[in-house]
């Protein structure tokens, strides 16, 4: 902006649009910048949605505003952060009727990056989220459990293969 009027009106234009609900989250309701965030690429899924749903009081900033993120950003919009997520993959697992990680094929593109999702947030999550990611039901074996509930025994060692005759 380089004109003195427009220069000067900017700021009020911010102020006020902090206090107005004027962005639409994905479920398409109106919300206060403060409330929602962008959810960043290693969120997504291949579609460019977001890994799993969100909460009921929601947080997704929806579609279309990629343009504007920078200015929007200084209107007080943050990205999702790895607590935020972590609560959304609580929030599936614990909900096995609409669960996406217990209905998507193991196989499929998804499941491979929210496998690596979670191995990322292990690496780079404090003690209480990683022992929150540790305590979910991931893993299935004959019923849906987790690392910190039992012993899990895997098919191989590495690339080497268990023998099947071992007792």
């Amino acid at each position: 902006v380089t004109s003195e009027f427009w220069m000067a009106l900017l700021p009020k234009i911010q102020q006020r649009l902090v206090k107005v609900p004027f962005l639409r989250s994905y479920s398409n309701s109106l919300h206060y910048v403060s409330e929602l965030r962008y959810v960043p690429e290693k969120f997504r899924d291949q579609h460019e949605q977001p890994l799993f749903e969100d909460l009921k009081d929601e947080k997704y900033l929806g579609p279309g505003y990629e343009d504007h993120l920078d200015k929007l950003r200084c209107l007080g919009l943050r990205d999702l952060g790895n607590a935020e997520m972590i609560e959304r993959v609580k929030a599936d697992v614990e909900n096995p009727g609409s669960s996406r990680m217990r209905t998507v094929l193991a196989a499929d593109v998804w499941h491979v990056k929210v496998a690596a999702l979670l191995s990322a947030l292990l690496k780079s999550a404090d003690f209480q989220e990683a022992q929150v990611i540790r305590n979910l039901n991931l893993i299935p074996a004959n019923c849906w459990t987790s690392t910190s509930r039992r012993t899990i025994y895997y098919p191989d060692v590495g690339q080497i293969p268990i023998p099947h005759d071992l007792g």
